[in-house]
């Protein structure tokens, strides 16, 4: 018979940042010596259950996958993911609605703070109850969630040794992320020895000129060292 991992959902209180819905999979057996693989999962209710059924699946003898920890962050009651997902700007431009006039510009971007958060309150959490491993650390991120990762990969690249960026928001505040990108650009050559991958789901959205996938390619093409699949999550 098939056997999931462990899951668990708590709730998990931040003096900085508030409260977080977690949701958490293990697999059932002592971590090795350096210790777990983790991955985390913004707007974690939505991706939870699909990561953590396919870690399971595939975390098996003959597939592609070590085993590993998931650790899914939503909220409890409502959402925040404006203000944590998106960065602080001084002049916020709002978003237009092809149905006419523009989208509500939404909480003001703390998205520092909430990757202090990660890195302070939650990582040292994770980390000691799961014996996880500190130089296998995963970010995954959809839409503002995928603007969090590659932010964070242009701004804080040595938070995570690996970043997924599914469907980024790169069109938010008129392209604000080529600011961080040409900094990072200037940097390259300490990438050498890392590994980033970002997957483009959907159509491509024209509200930013039609020019997400150029974009993107801009972004990692130039990188020789993409891994373009699961490798990294293999021991």
């Amino acid at each position: 018979m098939f056997q999931f991992y462990p899951t668990q959902e708590e709730i998990f209180s931040s003096a900085a940042c508030g409260d977080y819905r977690l949701q958490l999979a293990w697999p059932d057996q002592p971590a090795p010596a350096s210790g777990w693989p983790v991955i985390f999962l913004l707007d974690g209710s939505l991706h939870f259950p699909v990561a953590a059924t396919l870690m399971c699946t595939l975390a098996r003898p003959r597939c592609c996958m070590v085993p590993g920890v998931v650790v899914a962050i939503d909220y409890p009651d409502g959402t925040r993911r404006e203000r944590d997902y998106r960065p602080a700007v001084e002049q916020p431009v709002r978003e237009a609605n092809p149905r006419g006039g523009h989208y509500s510009p939404g909480a003001a971007g703390q998205s520092a703070s909430f990757l202090a958060f990660i890195q302070q309150e939650l990582k040292p959490y994770i980390q000691r109850r799961f014996n996880t491993d500190p130089q296998r650390e995963v970010l995954f991120g959809h839409s503002y969630g995928g603007l969090f990762t590659v932010n964070t990969l242009f701004t804080q690249r040595d938070a995570f040794q690996h970043f997924y960026a599914s469907s980024p928001s790169v069109w938010w505040n008129d392209g604000y992320i080529q600011g961080p990108l040409s900094i990072f650009c200037s940097n390259r050559p300490v990438l050498r020895n890392r590994r980033y991958y970002s997957c483009r789901s959907g159509s491509l959205n024209n509200r930013w000129n039609g020019g997400k996938w150029r974009f993107l390619k801009r972004i990692f093409w130039p990188c020789n060292n993409i891994a373009a699949n699961v490798a990294w999550w293999t021991a």
